[in-house]
């Protein structure tokens, strides 16, 4: 089980109606998360998702 109080990331292999998969990247930072995990994520989500190749942001 994942701590309630801290961001993460979440990248899913979704498989369209057209048979093609496409990436999925969540976000999740939560309000009671700490200051530095939040500025943590925050520093790091666009270095993540630059590797996600052709992915649809959710936050």
């Amino acid at each position: 089980m994942l701590p309630i109080d801290k961001p993460r990331y979440v990248i899913l292999n979704w498989k369209n109606p057209q048979g093609q998969k496409d990436p999925i990247f969540l976000l999740y930072c939560p309000e009671c998360a700490s200051i530095k995990f939040k500025m943590i994520y925050a520093g790091t989500k666009d270095i993540v998702k630059k590797r996600v190749d052709g992915s649809k942001e959710i936050q």
